[in-house]
């Protein structure tokens, strides 16, 4: 069975990266348009920051409060970053459409 589904441009961070011991990371917890690729580098940066605070919570080198300071981190460089993969989409769209009535001018 084939299907087509819509999908929309869309900007979503997690209301909360941390809960208790549960991290997250990547797009469980910030989406981004495509555009640019600055998803994936949020995504490496954040599970970088959050992994060497957890294995020395998991060592006993740590307290568990340390994983609270990923959320402090990391919210503000993916709003950032999330703010600015929303334009570079629109940019894109921008000089597509002034691309395609070039074309249609001349």
């Amino acid at each position: 069975m084939n299907s087509v589904g819509l999908w929309r441009i869309n900007v979503t961070i997690a209301d909360r990266l941390v809960q208790g011991r549960a991290v997250l990371c990547g797009d469980a917890a910030h989406q981004f348009p495509p555009t640019g690729g600055l998803g994936v580098n949020t995504g490496l940066q954040g599970m970088h920051n959050a992994m060497w605070k957890l294995a020395l919570c998991v060592r006993g080198l740590a307290g568990w409060s340390l994983l609270k300071t990923y959320e402090d981190e990391r919210r503000e460089p993916a709003i950032t970053t999330a703010t600015q993969s929303l334009e570079n989409h629109r940019n894109v769209a921008r000089l597509a459409a002034a691309a395609s009535t070039r074309r249609a001018v001349t």
